[in-house]
């Protein structure tokens, strides 16, 4: 059993972190090799009033229903008081996954404050839930394993009309996702941004589109941020050829 000064410790980093919600979480992501028995994932609650958590996982959309998860999680409902500290279990269910490439869910972690009283009339207060969404990628032995540098030189980038409007084209020629927290293009000295998504991963063996803030007709090199397996932003340049000329 977890000693009282290794969950105090592990608490402490909780609070340190930013967070917008009253759960944060040990990781930003959960990678899951194949032949894992299971991984863990330790939430904390920093809010100052007991919650309800919900956890599911499903394809993005926010969904209790969803059926296809190759995944399951435990406990999925379970309560936890203020500065509550929980571990969940991820298992693997066995469901047939490709064998080629990365597989990706999102584990939903759906907070509903419990109710407060207030006053000598005891009146019910519902604060907002709220649902944080982890991505869990399943990765098949059979892959290569390559270096975040190494990723990068897979990716190839082109500018292609669509709706008489310039689109900025990922072509990601590798087995994994890559998640980009950002990305611009840099031309003859000037800058343009892509629009922002609440979800920018590029996914393996296919083309990514990304609408662009300005019209540009080319570019020099392409400036990002990817996020790595452990949750940190890493930046590069590569230009348009591909060749790494900057980061990592």
């Amino acid at each position: 059993m977890r000693s009282l000064a290794f969950i105090f410790s592990i608490f402490l980093f909780f609070i340190s972190t930013d967070a917008t919600a009253g759960l944060v979480t040990s990781s930003s992501r959960i990678i899951y090799e194949e032949g894992t028995r299971e991984k863990t994932l330790i939430i904390a609650n920093i809010n100052d009033y007991p919650i309800v958590v919900q956890a599911w996982f499903d394809d993005g959309g926010g969904n209790p229903e969803y059926e296809k998860s190759p995944f399951v999680i435990l406990p999925a409902v379970f309560r936890m008081q203020p500065a509550g500290i929980q571990s969940l279990r991820v298992f693997y269910n066995g469901a047939a996954l490709p064998s080629n490439k990365e597989s990706v869910v999102w584990l939903n972690l759906y907070e509903i404050p419990g109710v407060k009283k207030e006053g000598a009339d005891a009146h019910a207060k519902l604060d907002f839930a709220m649902n944080t969404q982890l991505k869990v990628f399943y990765r098949p032995k059979g892959l290569q394993k390559m270096k975040l540098q190494d990723l990068v030189k897979k990716l190839k980038f082109s500018i292609e009309r669509q709706d008489e409007k310039a689109v900025l084209v990922c072509e990601n020629s590798s087995a994994y996702h890559l998640s980009f927290a950002r990305i611009s293009l840099i031309y003859q000295g000037e800058k343009t941004n892509i629009i922002q998504e609440m979800d920018m991963m590029s996914s393996p063996l296919s083309k990514r589109r990304y609408m662009l803030e300005n019209p540009v007709d080319g570019f020099d090199y392409i400036d990002f941020s990817l996020i790595g397996d452990d949750g940190h932003i890493y930046h590069g340049k590569v230009d348009r050829n591909g060749a790494v000329i900057d980061g990592f």
